[in-house]
């Protein structure tokens, strides 16, 4: 592997952590905001 493709790896992985990390942060606040809107 060449100095390049292992930049362009590392890039997408820390992309993908960041995506999935930012993405469950949002469905962790919408489930929150879920139960209490059938909090009763």
């Amino acid at each position: 592997m060449t100095k390049n493709q292992v930049m362009k790896t590392t890039n997408q992985n820390l992309k993908t952590q960041f995506l999935l990390g930012a993405g469950l942060d949002v469905l962790h606040f919408e489930s929150k905001e879920w139960l209490d809107v059938i909090a009763f």
